[in-house]
């Protein structure tokens, strides 16, 4: 069975020593791998347009692994997609 997206609300490493690490990259891959497990379409989030300072993060973060922007009615806060294939 084919789910719909999925909303990402929060992927932020508080604590600016641990940032840098690839924690953020492991845990949203966890996600992924989990979310195509279940048979889910895609993932989404709302990104922040040039600051990292974001409960989800940055949006070049999730444009390096593989989201599109889906809507830019927010200027600041674009929502980024990524589909499922396969």
């Amino acid at each position: 069975m084919r789910r719909g997206a999925v909303p990402l609300t929060c992927l932020f490493i508080p604590n600016e020593a641990f940032r840098g690490l690839g924690l953020g990259k492991r845990l949203l891959e966890a996600v992924i791998q989990e979310l195509r497990r279940r048979g889910f379409r895609a993932l989404e989030t709302f990104a922040r347009r040039g600051e990292a300072n974001n409960p989800s993060g940055p949006m070049e973060f999730y444009l390096r692994r593989g989201f599109h922007v889906k809507d830019e009615t927010d200027a600041e806060f674009p929502l980024m997609r990524l589909d499922f294939t396969g």
